[in-house]
């Protein structure tokens, strides 16, 4: 379905260039769900806005690389066929739905423009596809809340809005970045539920963007773990929470709290020590050696190649081809369990 190939989008700055997507490559099969997962500032929403050709020129810029859809590089589309693709081909539910809608105009009015711009509907074809949508993502009457305006709704409410705008247009491909942000947690397994049964339903592919590895247990088929503008090890979600393989993956793992009993309040959650390097001056290394607790010399100026295990994991990191990772692994494996 979508297939990304060393993809690079940098920022040209007053006080340098920002390589937010630095040679970045996954794919996403037809039907399945990628999770991609990292903290705040890796380059996650980037991505996903470089996918859409949503990155405003100045001061950000597409530098290389493809974005192919069905065979296809969207890079190399003129703006006006893109704009054809956008909610037809690849729709995207942004962070903060609460900010995401117009408050000056109803639902109804916001999602009758898209059906009309992208299907070419009448005003009535597209009032009647607009309540169908909304029904279908389980709004209670559906109708009525066709005419509401978004601060009539709640948070979670305006998340089915946008789920259902999102799918209006039957796209082959829903890209959620952070869909459940600002939501309690009896509201995102709601959605998160509601995402698992349209994309079963409609035969989606599902690019989830989040920092919850929670999450993306529950629904990812994998995952891809990205830090400072790479991914630095992607694989099936069994593999990657079974057999982590890069520094970075383990502790974000080991900082997930544990509720089966096995973690005291007087314990203290593992924690990965410094910060997420200032992109404009990244390691001319591996970016995350300065927190990595099993550097090795070289790991300071070389940057790690990508290697596999033979089973579609792969990792960028030289423990893993210096053989030390295993022990490494079990030892923070034992930490966790």
């Amino acid at each position: 379905m979508l297939d990304i190939q060393h993809l690079k989008t940098y920022f040209y700055t007053e006080e340098g260039i920002i390589k937010a997507v630095d040679d970045v490559s996954f794919a996403i099969d037809q039907g399945t769900t990628l999770g991609l997962v990292g903290e705040s500032g890796c380059g996650k929403s980037v991505t996903a806005l470089s996918i859409m050709r949503l990155i405003e020129d100045p001061p950000g810029k597409i530098i290389s690389g493809q974005v192919l859809l069905k065979g296809q590089d969207l890079l190399q589309f003129p703006e006006k066929k893109m704009r054809s693709i956008r909610g037809n081909e690849i729709s995207m539910i942004f962070q903060e739905p609460m900010t995401s809608l117009n408050p000056v105009f109803t639902i109804g009015n916001q999602m009758m423009e898209t059906l009309r711009l992208h299907q070419g509907l009448s005003k009535q074809e597209a009032e009647q596809k607009a309540i169908a949508m909304l029904t279908s993502v389980h709004i209670p009457d559906a109708a009525k809340r066709f005419k509401s305006y978004p601060h009539q709704m709640s948070g979670g409410m305006i998340q089915r809005v946008m789920i259902a705008m999102a799918l209006s247009c039957n796209p082959s491909l829903i890209i959620a970045d952070e869909p459940t942000t600002a939501l309690d947690v009896t509201i995102q397994a709601q959605i998160l539920n509601l995402l698992s049964d349209l994309k079963e339903r409609y035969q989606l592919s599902l690019l989830l963007i989040t920092h919850d590895l929670g999450i993306v247990a529950e629904v990812a088929d994998r995952v891809a773990v990205m830090y400072a503008g790479k991914i630095v090890e992607e694989g099936a979600a069994q593999s990657i929470f079974s057999n982590p393989c890069h520094p970075y993956t383990l502790g974000l793992l080991a900082s997930i709290p544990r509720i089966d009993g096995q973690f005291s309040l007087k314990d203290h959650l593992s924690t990965i020590e410094g910060i997420v390097p200032n992109p404009l001056d990244l390691p001319p290394g591996c970016s995350f050696e300065p927190r990595c607790s099993w550097r090795l010399p070289q790991c300071s100026h070389q940057m790690p190649p990508r290697f596999s295990d033979g089973e579609k994991q792969h990792v960028s990191c030289f423990l893993y081809q210096n053989g030390v990772l295993e022990s490494a692994v079990k030892t923070s494996q034992t930490t966790i369990e």
